[in-house]
């Protein structure tokens, strides 16, 4: 078993990552963020956490940017085979019991934001990635939950062309009140993800800088 945390990014999307990525969860206020112009839509600017200026980026929107993850729970018949795909496996992760609510607070505007301190662990810093924290916000934290790696299944074929690279699959999280009630999450591939962030930001920023 392992630990890991639980979260819900934009639509209600629910996400996993390694525990030992984590630092620390915290509140953010909007004005404590620097913007950035002309960065990938999700990063909201920098902000100065622990003597270190880093990036916050709104996870939701940036995995709708970059990978396609749907904003609307209806799937467009119009869209393109890539995006169906996104589409199709927002809506397996969406609470659409929550989805109203949800929607509803997220457009309603607000000074407070929840995030969580991500960074590579100790154990992984010998790997070609830069160390250096980063600070995601999402809609709502759920907390830590212990899962066994054994039993996550791979993405649906027709996803891993497009998400493949991003997630290391799929599982479920059954209620403590009983094993029939579920919740099917994704978990982040974080070396992936945190290289293509750190890729970005070296990239942007020294575009920024000239």
């Amino acid at each position: 078993m392992k630990d890991y945390l639980g979260f819900q990014v934009k639509n209600s999307v629910r996400l996993v990552v390694p525990a030992d990525w984590v630092v620390e969860a915290i509140a953010l206020n909007c004005h404590e963020i620097c913007p950035i112009p002309g960065v990938t839509d999700g990063i909201l600017g920098v902000i100065d956490y622990q003597g270190q200026l880093v990036w916050v980026i709104d996870l939701g929107e940036y995995l709708t940017h970059v990978l396609g993850l749907a904003s609307a729970p209806l799937l467009d018949e119009n869209y393109p085979i890539e995006n169906k795909s996104a589409n199709q496996l927002t809506n397996q992760l969406t609470n659409k019991s929550t989805n109203q609510s949800t929607n509803q607070s997220t457009n309603q505007l607000t000074n407070q934001l929840t995030g969580v301190a991500i960074a590579l662990p100790r154990s992984q810093s010998q790997k070609p990635i830069n160390s250096q924290p980063l600070i995601w916000v999402f809609s709502e934290l759920h907390g830590i939950v212990s899962l066994n790696p054994a039993k996550f299944r791979p993405l649906p074929s027709q996803f891993t062309s497009l998400l493949g690279a991003y997630f290391s699959g799929l599982t479920e999280i059954f209620s403590t009140s009983a094993t029939t009630n579920s919740t099917t999450v994704a978990i982040l591939n974080m070396n992936s993800l945190f290289s293509a962030l750190e890729y970005q930001r070296g990239y942007q920023l020294s575009a920024i800088s000239d």
